[in-house]
């Protein structure tokens, strides 16, 4: 894949069909975000958007949300 953005996109994408994005087809997206980090930002310096999206990612996956019922 290519830009942070990807990555996050199938972390979420996991998340929300009920997998686990750190093993998903024996393969650790979250490792690969991670990858990312430059430790003051994720992905491309000159974008926003790719910080936003890794931020709801990791958050999503950070606080499982338990379902009703």
């Amino acid at each position: 894949m290519g830009p942070a953005t990807d990555w996050e996109r199938q972390i979420l994408a996991v998340a929300a069909a009920g997998g686990n994005p750190y093993g998903h087809g024996g393969f650790d997206y979250v490792a690969s975000l991670e990858g990312f980090h430059s430790g003051a930002q994720i992905g491309d310096p000159s974008l926003l958007n790719d910080d936003i999206w890794g931020l709801m990612a990791l958050t999503r996956i950070w606080n499982s949300i338990e379902p009703l019922g």
